[in-house]
Parts: C-alpha cells; structure tokens; sequence
C-alpha cells in the first residue's frame, strides 16, 4: 500500500471513532449529560453496550438496527453520522494535506458535524460545543509552537474569528432575531478555522452559508412546506460554507494572494 493509501486509510478508521463520540455528543450535549460516563447505553433499555455494540456502522449493521437486548429499533443516523465523519475527514486530508493547519480543519469537521445535527434537533447550538471547540484550537496552536513551527497562525485565527463572527452579528441585529446568537458564534469558531486558509475562505463560508440556506428556504416556500417567516435551523448552511471553504481551498489555494 503506498503511502498516501496509509494515510487516507488511517484517516478513514478515526474518521470512523470520531463519528461514533459525535454521536454521543449530538445525543448528551442538548441533554446536559456527561460525555464521559456514563458509558455508551441504550436509551431505551439502558443496558450497558458491549465493545462488539460499540464497533462503528458494523454493529448496527449486523444487529439489524436493533438493540440486542431489548429490541427497539436503533435510528440509521447512527451509522450515517459515522460514515460522514469518515468521508468528511479524508475529504480534508485530500484537500487541505498533511500539515498543521489540517489538525484546525478537522476540529472545525467534528464541530460543524455535531452542531448541525443538534441545530436541527433541537434548534439551538450549545455553548458547551463551541467553546470545546476553541479551546482544542487553542491546544493545537501551543503544541504547534512548541513544536518549533512559527508560522503565524495566531493571528489569522483571531482575525478570522472577528470578522467572521462580526459579520453574522450585524446580520443578526439587522435581521431582528432572525439569527440566533449560537449561529453567530459557530461561524466565529469555522470562520475562525477558514481564515487559516486564508482570509478569503472566511467570505466563501459565509456566502456559501447563505447561499445554500436561501436555495433550501426557496425550496421549502416552492414546495409549500414554509412560508417566509419560517424558522429555519442555519448551523447546517454554516457547516456547508464550511466545506465549501474547503473546497475553493484546494483548487484556488492562493486566492486573492492571500
């Protein structure tokens, strides 16, 4: 196998891990559950699930979707979430390459991941999720550093960060609460990310955010499923500019000269 095979397989299998703890956090975060213990559970038996009914999509797929012991049906999500998490990681790996800006980039996967999912059960994108995510950004920044690199991450990341999150503040003033205040801050911390990419990446997140909110609305209003003054969960559009970012990374990678 060569190389670059090693590194996307690798890449694949913690894909996999990190989509099955996205799970748990998309499940106990709304919830105001420890991600710790206890211990991965059934909700509706509440039986403690073994190493076997812990292996990400090939449990579920060879229990069929159910519990093992008392057989309530085990939402597709579960799988799904991990097989996106997967594909999603090696997207990054493949746009972004193997450097330390790419530790960033899947911090802010893992978040826009579990915020969508929250957003759109819940309508609402916890603090607790955010913060966590700023401060393995954080981490990441002084193991870089003292691991001898002085690029100037810092700065980007913080320059990112307000004129991303400044943005969507406007906006949401503007807009009268048509935005809420955790939209505001999950741009910050993606915006944030993107903005190590190059400052701007952070317009294309936010741009493509609209864009794909106002292409869902539109189909909603056509499809008779909303009218204007619908609500509508925007942490899912935020984490679509996300990837988009990404995207308009690996084929423009110097942008503007950026």
């Amino acid at each position: 196998m060569s190389l670059i095979g090693a590194i996307s397989l690798s890449m694949v299998l913690l894909g996999l891990l990190i989509g099955s703890f996205a799970n748990v956090a998309v499940y106990r975060i709304p919830r105001g559950e420890s991600l710790i213990k206890p211990r991965s559970h059934c909700v509706s038996c509440d039986r403690e699930l073994s190493a076997f009914e812990n292996v990400p999509v090939i449990s579920w797929v060879l229990q069929k979707g159910r519990c093992r012991g008392c057989g309530v049906r085990i939402s597709a999500r579960y799988p799904v979430t991990e097989l996106l998490t997967a594909v999603v990681f090696v997207y990054s790996l493949w746009l972004v390459g193997v450097h330390w800006t790419l530790a960033y980039v899947l911090i802010g996967d893992f978040v826009a991941i579990v915020a969508s999912e929250i957003d759109l059960e819940v309508r609402r994108i916890p603090n607790l999720l955010v913060i966590s995510g700023f401060g393995l950004c954080l981490v990441s920044m002084v193991v870089q550093f003292l691991s001898g690199d002085s690029s100037r991450q810092l700065d980007r990341f913080f320059i990112a960060l307000i004129a991303s999150s400044g943005a969507l503040y406007a906006i949401a003033l503007i807009s009268r609460g048509g935005m809420g205040m955790g939209d505001v801050k999950l741009v910050g911390l993606l915006g944030a990310i993107a903005g190590l990419l190059g400052y701007p990446y952070v317009f294309i997140l936010i741009l493509g955010a609209f864009a794909f909110g106002s292409i869902f609305g539109i189909a909603l209003i056509a499809l008779k499923r909303a009218d204007r003054k619908s609500a509508v969960p925007f942490g899912p559009f935020i984490g679509a500019g996300y990837i988009v970012s990404q995207l308009a990374y690996h084929f423009t990678p110097h942008l503007l000269g950026l």
